[in-house]
C-alpha cells in the first residue's frame, strides 16, 4: 500500500487504499473498505478485511476524494504501468444508487481519464466556490523537470452561450482562447469555449466525458481522430 484515504459518505465510513506494487505487477487492484461498526473493523459491510470495491489502478501512489454540491468523486492518481510512466489518472463518481464508484453508470469504470506523467499526488481547492485540482507529476520516464497542472472542475462543460448561425472552423482558425489550436468544429449551434481541453494542447476525445448529441462536433486532429460530440451539459475537467 502506498497511501490511504478516510472519508465519510452520510454516516457511514470508508478507508481507500492506493496499492502500487505486489511484487510482481504494477497493474493491481486498489481497494475501498468500509467501517464496520458493530465488529470494529473495515470490510466489506459484512465481512472483516475483505473489500467493499476494488478499482484496477496501475502503480497507484494516491487515491484522493473531493466534492462538488452533492456528488462526491474519487481520483486514482496512477504513476507507472510496468511500462511507461505517461498514463492516465482515472476519476470516479460515487453512484448513490449502486453504491460503488463509477462512471455513473457502471461500476469500476472511470467517469475521466487525465494524463499524468507519474502521478505522485492529487491536491482539491476551493476557491471563491470553484474547484481547482492540482496535479503533482514525478517523471515522465526521462526527466524529473517536467510541468505539473492545475485544473478547473467544469460541472457544465466548456461554457453554454449560444453563439448563433452555423459556422464552421478549422484547425489553428478555431477559437483558442489560451493559444492552442483546438480542432475541427462544425454543427448547427455553436459554443463559446472558454478553457482549453485536458492534454494541455489540444482538444482530446479519450479525457472528456461527453453527451452524445449533436450540438457541437469535435475533432482534436482534423479527420485522424475520432469525433466527439459536446453539450453545454458535459461534466469535465479542463485545463486552466
Amino acid at each position: 500500500a502506498y497511501g490511504f484515504k478516510f472519508f465519510t459518505i452520510g454516516n457511514v465510513s470508508y478507508l481507500a487504499v492506493a496499492n502500487a506494487y505486489n511484487g510482481t505487477s504494477f497493474n493491481i487492484n486498489s481497494k475501498i473498505y468500509q467501517w464496520m461498526p458493530v465488529s470494529k473493523c473495515f470490510g466489506n459491510g459484512t465481512t472483516c478485511g475483505a473489500a467493499f470495491q476494488a478499482l484496477a489502478t496501475n502503480g497507484a501512489t494516491q487515491l484522493q476524494t473531493f466534492t462538488t454540491g452533492p456528488d462526491l468523486y474519487l481520483i486514482a492518481a496512477n504513476a507507472y504501468n510496468g511500462t511507461s510512466y505517461n498514463i492516465s489518472s482515472s476519476f470516479y463518481q460515487w453512484m448513490a444508487g449502486s453504491q460503488c464508484f463509477g462512471n455513473n453508470s457502471v461500476c469500476g469504470t472511470a467517469l475521466q481519464s487525465i494524463p499524468t506523467s507519474g502521478a505522485a499526488w492529487w491536491e482539491p481547492v476551493t476557491i471563491s466556490g470553484d474547484i481547482y485540482l492540482a496535479t503533482a507529476n514525478y517523471y515522465n520516464g526521462s526527466s524529473r523537470n517536467i510541468s505539473s497542472s492545475i485544473m478547473k472542475w467544469s460541472p457544465s462543460g466548456c461554457g453554454d452561450a449560444q453563439l448563433g448561425t452555423p459556422t464552421t472552423w478549422t484547425g489553428d482558425q478555431s477559437p483558442s482562447p489560451n493559444g492552442y489550436p483546438t480542432g475541427l468544429f462544425t454543427g448547427s449551434r455553436l459554443y463559446t469555449l472558454a478553457c482549453k481541453w485536458l492534454d494541455g494542447t489540444t482538444a482530446s476525445s479519450t479525457n472528456v466525458r461527453v453527451t452524445t448529441q449533436t450540438e457541437l462536433q469535435l475533432s482534436a486532429n482534423g479527420s485522424t481522430t475520432p469525433t466527439v460530440y459536446i453539450t453545454p451539459d458535459t461534466s469535465a475537467l479542463i485545463q486552466w
